[in-house]
């Protein structure tokens, strides 16, 4: 399929789905919106930007400068400004820097800040989408969250059976993880869980710092059985600890610097999924690892 083929589909999908929603065909119409996001994933993949740090930069610049070009909201394009200033300086983008974005659902402006009317047709903000920095913070139940959580470590256990520290220690190609490497990543992701579910216990509204988790070096005589021991027995802590909350305390909040202000529920729900983000990671790791015997 042409790329310009590709496009005229995907304008039309996104069409049929918001026509079928106004019409009250929610189900319909949710078939439509998912074709939608997979053409939008599949054109990306088709063109990928690749790793070179200065290819993103320029087309970070060049999509602004279009975007400004065309009218944007000069708000917004600062606000891209400010995240792209943070790309190229490798460093945490704020929330002060990129606060809260939603989108019109009914004449598509993007406003920063605080849910209100839109600004430019009036729609009401509940009818507005807001538009997360991660989907690691799709909605799961309690329920959910705990049953995820659980599995985790079972799961991880069963990707890394019988390999030898050769394999676990062989990265895929140059410059990527090891699988040691990555549950180092996971443990020191489950660190900062911890500490989170006991602070927003502890304290109202604390303030919740960020960490780039991945820049944190891993011990180098620790192997990987040990980093998953080690692991799985801070996941059971963490646990018994939300197992005993009383339902109202998934609520409770703190602010991230990052992120905002952020529920318990959240931050449970954020860890587990980046969790899962990584078992592809490591089953392809694993398949190299494999063929070094």
């Amino acid at each position: 399929m042409s790329s310009s083929t590709r496009y005229d589909l995907l304008l039309r999908t996104i069409r049929l789905a918001r026509e079928l929603e106004k019409g009250g065909f929610y189900n319909a119409a949710k078939l439509f919106w998912a074709a939608a996001f997979s053409y939008e994933l599949r054109a990306a993949n088709d063109l990928p930007l690749g790793g070179e740090p200065g290819r993103l930069l320029d087309e970070l610049d060049a999509v602004i400068a279009t975007l400004e070009a065309a009218g944007a909201d000069p708000a917004v394009i600062a606000a891209m400004r400010s995240g792209a200033a943070g790309v190229r300086e490798n460093r945490t983008i704020t929330w002060d820097e990129v606060p809260a974005v939603a989108v019109c659902r009914t004449c598509g402006a993007i406003q920063l800040g605080e849910a209100r009317a839109c600004p430019a047709c009036g729609a009401d903000p509940l009818t507005l989408r807001q538009v997360t920095p991660i989907w690691f913070f799709d909605p799961l139940s309690p329920d959910e969250v705990l049953a995820a959580l659980e599995s985790g470590p079972a799961r991880l256990g069963a990707l890394v059976e019988g390999l030898s520290a050769a394999q676990l220690n062989h990265p895929p190609q140059p410059g990527e993880w090891s699988i040691r490497e990555t549950l180092w990543h996971v443990l020191v992701a489950e660190q900062l869980f911890a500490g989170r579910v006991q602070k927003l216990l502890a304290e109202d509204n604390p303030s919740l710092t960020g960490m780039a988790s991945w820049t944190v070096s891993g011990e180098d005589d620790l192997g990987a059985h040990d980093i998953l021991d080690r692991y799985g027995a801070l996941r059971q802590e963490t646990l018994s600890r939300l197992r005993e909350i009383a339902s109202g305390d998934w609520w409770r909040t703190g602010f991230h610097g990052e992120w905002g202000r952020v529920t318990l529920l959240q931050q449970a729900i954020y860890f587990a999924r980046h969790e899962r983000s990584h078992f592809a990671q490591i089953a392809g790791a694993r398949q190299a690892a494999e063929q070094i015997g």
